[in-house]
């Protein structure tokens, strides 16, 4: 028998960060969710996160930190508007251990990303 468990897809060693739910269902009439942002690598993560329908989400914070191997917490909030297919993506980028501004490293850098169904 085989144990597969140690064994990781190509895409799970290339995606260090996840989102913990990883869809976000919010009602037209509004509400709110919190995301947790799991950095499984061995180094800091900046990341930046954005919604394709900024009149109805609001996010925070946009910009922020998951230190190596731990996690973030993002609030969602969506006011209520007219139901429609939206995302958020969030990009992120691997950073050095005494970065202060998350923002600065997408002003240079090809972030990575996932999406988060809305």
């Amino acid at each position: 028998s085989i144990d597969w468990s140690s064994f990781s897809s190509p895409l799970q060693s290339i995606m260090s960060l996840a989102a913990d739910p990883p869809i976000c269902a919010l009602p037209a009439g509004g509400g709110a969710s919190t995301h947790q942002l799991i950095n499984s690598s061995e180094k800091k993560i900046a990341f930046k996160v954005k919604t394709s329908n900024n009149e109805l989400y609001r996010i925070k914070p946009v910009f922020g930190f998951v230190e190596a191997g731990g996690c973030s917490a993002i609030d969602i909030t969506r006011l209520s508007g007219a139901p429609k297919e939206d995302k958020l993506v969030i990009q992120y980028v691997e950073t050095t251990n005494d970065a202060k501004d998350a923002s600065a490293p997408f002003k240079t850098a090809n972030p990575l990303q996932i999406t988060l169904p809305m």
